[in-house]
């Protein structure tokens, strides 16, 4: 199986190394740390295939998360280019968030509400339709450009509402019992309506999985042996939290594909927390170092560069990679 998946992902000639091998071997919970340029889409692809083709000859699936429709789409295709068909029950690959949404959000909001919309909208679109309810139900007197208390000096007023990644936010300096009851109104009719950015699912899925956690345990053991996550180091912390929560005492193999060095980072260049912590101790720790996306000239310069230090990071010696510079604007 090894050699027909190197004939058909790898370039010819090429057979995986001898620490991509190592990942393929391992049957245990493990953090896998690749490099930029290692490989690691197409060892992940490689796992999958020969995971999906052991889970043919027992009950049990595989489940496979990602961060990204193009992540997954990439993953489905080299599955398929495998010959494996496409991804069916008991197996999964998705998104962590449709996971989530799929399986506990929706569950949970339609065990509360019994209300079959559920509608999940991104960030900007969440805010706007946020906006639009709080306008009509806002107090009189409410401004989103307060300067000033009101008129009468009662300075009982809140500014800056706002919609954030975190959910339903409203940064409040001063407050009233009429603001507070707009905010209210404005949330219910949103929960009434099952309308959700993706903070709240998981909000959801955390309540879900706190009320079932021991079913919950045994039920995703019983459907996967094994859980492969993809880009770990971007997954927050709530994510992660729910993850490791729903695999607690499942018996499910989790290993974990990333790479802290290249954490997404936010708007003014600080690196995002991830729920990701492969240096914890608590799984084995493989790491496939040897890049092929650039040779030696530009891993030396990396490996003191990148935000914490990458001392085990190797260029290739068959990449002729351009001698780094830097260029100064004045």
């Amino acid at each position: 199986m090894i050699k027909r998946i190197e004939e058909m992902l790898l370039p010819r000639g090429i057979n995986f190394t001898d620490s991509q091998q190592h990942v393929l071997d391992m049957d245990e919970s493990i953090n896998v740390i690749a490099a930029p340029g290692a490989g690691k889409t197409t060892v992940l692809i490689a796992k999958c295939a020969l995971l999906l083709k052991e889970a043919k000859f027992n009950s049990t699936g595989v489940c496979i998360l990602t961060h990204t429709n193009v992540a997954v789409d990439e993953i489905k295709l080299g599955i398929e280019r495998l010959g494996l068909g496409e991804i069916q029950y008991p197996n999964f690959i998705g998104t962590i968030q449709s996971f989530f949404n799929h399986f506990f959000a929706r569950k949970m909001y339609q065990s509360e509400y019994s209300n079959n919309k559920f509608r999940i909208l991104d960030e900007k679109e969440y805010e706007d339709y946020f906006h639009r309810i709080f306008e009509r139900n806002k107090p009189h007197w409410y401004k989103d450009d307060w300067s000033l208390p009101k008129p009468d000096n009662d300075e009982k007023y809140t500014r800056d509402l706002i919609c954030d990644s975190e959910g339903i936010s409203n940064r409040v300096r001063h407050s009233n019992d009429d603001c507070e009851l707009s905010l209210q109104i404005t949330h219910d009719s949103l929960l009434g309506n099952g309308i959700f950015c993706n903070k709240d699912t998981l909000l959801l899925s955390k309540l879900y999985i706190e009320k079932y956690k021991n079913e919950l345990n045994k039920v995703i053991g019983k459907r996967f042996k094994y859980l492969l996550l993809d880009e770990a180091q971007d997954t927050n912390e709530l994510q992660y939290q729910l993850l490791s929560n729903l695999l607690e005492n499942s018996g499910v193999v989790f290993q974990h594909f990333g790479d802290p060095h290249q954490q997404i980072m936010n708007s003014i260049g600080a690196i995002l927390d991830s729920g990701w912590k492969p240096h914890d101790g608590k799984f084995r720790k493989l790491e496939i170092a040897e890049s092929n996306r650039f040779g030696e000239n530009v891993a030396k310069v990396l490996r003191t560069t990148c935000a914490y230090h990458y001392s085990t990071l190797q260029g290739n010696e068959g990449v002729n990679s351009f001698q780094p510079h830097v260029l100064l604007y004045v």
